[in-house]
């Protein structure tokens, strides 16, 4: 993979700009937990993901190609599917384990992810370190900016669409590299 298709895949499905609205939680050392719970996920399926693949018989290539796919579905319902503005938590004192559920799961660290590092390749392992731990720090930052409970504004969702548009072309990108690969 190529380390740009790596990052446009990484920030384009995490995309900070959809996911601010679904951190409807309220202190930033909830979200930055739940971004390095997440980030730590994702190093063992980079790490574990050759592995895995040689123990389930799947070439690196149809890894890319299966990643790509899922990542163009995502990509597209991203561009379509209309973000809701944020909601409140729940009840007082259901924060303890926030960072867990639903900051890291399923708000952050979700199949997609895990897919495009598992389809990594040894020698791809800082470019998905790099684009997973960018990619989680703007949504950190964005939640920071933005706050838990500001509206969903027009220039935020155009923005989310920007990126689930370039998302949709690293996917491309990840099934040509797979299918060039075979």
């Amino acid at each position: 993979m190529t380390t740009w298709a790596v990052v446009l895949a990484f920030v384009g499905a995490v995309n900070p700009f959809r996911r601010r609205s679904a951190l409807n939680v309220c202190e930033l050392r909830t979200v930055a937990l739940g971004a390095a719970v997440t980030f730590a996920g994702i190093g063992v399926c980079a790490l574990i993901g050759a592995t895995l693949r040689d123990a389930l018989d799947v070439s690196a290539p149809n890894a890319r190609i299966a990643a790509g796919l899922v990542l163009l579905v995502v990509g597209l319902h991203a561009v379509v599917a209309r973000v809701d503005d944020p909601a409140h938590f729940g009840a007082p004192g259901t924060e303890r384990l926030a960072w867990l559920a639903p900051v890291a799961f399923p708000v952050l660290f979700r199949p997609d992810l895990a897919l495009v590092a598992f389809a990594a390749e040894a020698g791809d392992l800082a470019p998905v370190a790099v684009s997973a731990a960018l990619a989680l720090a703007a949504t950190a930052g964005w939640w920071h900016h933005r706050g838990a409970s500001a509206p969903v504004d027009r220039a935020e969702r155009a923005a989310g669409a920007a990126l689930a548009v370039a998302l949709a072309l690293a996917a491309v990108r990840l099934v040509l590299d797979g299918v060039f690969a075979l």
